[in-house]
């Protein structure tokens, strides 16, 4: 049977032979087969990798949680990563407040490793070239289609959301994906997402989805 240090040094180093972790950020203590992680990781995947690789060690009986994940709370355009440190980056949703979508993409591409993964979403060029960003109705508030209008031209607009003036910046679809393919990205994948047939039984109201995208997503990776 392991004594303490003994187990200790074997978790040091099957987190050493994990690629993802570095092992100066977690300490390992062992204590009679049971196992404490400490320090902070920058993802929830490094947390993972970290505890998956002490479980595997013969002798651990069980493992501590003590590892903690280093969220940031920042502005995207404040990004300021070490090179080569992440394997998957996923954005939802916000790529459309940016003024500056080529800049953000080089950044993101140089925080990867050869052949990490970009899923990212944004509101669609159909849904932004209007201010507005809502249906044309007749005197009986029905809809009658949603409208495009000044679709190239590429500039802000003040939209409202939740009760509140906000500023989008509208892009055209060969613009967020030729953005995506300079920037040394690989696009796998493009989906303009629609209510499933369940959804669209369950919630009629939905119909209208059916007529025009809201969001794109697209997965890519570092070439």
């Amino acid at each position: 049977m392991k004594n303490n240090q003994e187990l200790q040094t074997d978790v040091e180093n099957a987190i050493r032979w994990e690629p993802l972790l570095q092992a100066a950020e977690i300490g390992v203590i062992a204590k009679e087969g049971i196992v404490s992680l400490s320090g902070n990781v920058n993802s929830y995947s490094k947390k993972v990798e970290a505890e998956n690789a002490a479980k595997k060690v013969i002798g651990v009986k069980e493992n501590s949680k003590d590892l903690a994940i280093d969220y940031r709370q920042m502005a995207i355009e404040d990004i300021d990563f070490e090179p080569k440190e992440f394997d998957v980056v996923i954005s939802s949703l916000a790529f459309h407040y940016l003024k500056d979508l080529k800049t953000i993409f080089g950044k993101i591409n140089q925080t990867f490793k050869k052949g990490g993964s970009f899923v990212f979403s944004m509101e669609h060029p159909v849904f932004t070239s209007r201010a507005e960003q809502d249906w044309f109705i007749d005197e009986d508030g029905n809809r009658l289609h949603w409208p495009i209008d000044n679709y190239h031209d590429e500039s802000k607009r003040k939209a409202q959301f939740l009760g509140h003036e906000v500023t989008k910046y509208h892009r055209t679809l060969q613009t967020i994906i030729n953005t995506a393919i300079r920037s040394n990205f690989d696009i796998q994948e493009i989906s303009e997402p629609k209510p499933s047939e369940e959804i669209l039984k369950k919630y009629t109201e939905m119909k209208d989805e059916m007529r025009r995208p809201i969001f794109i997503i697209i997965s890519a990776i570092k070439k």
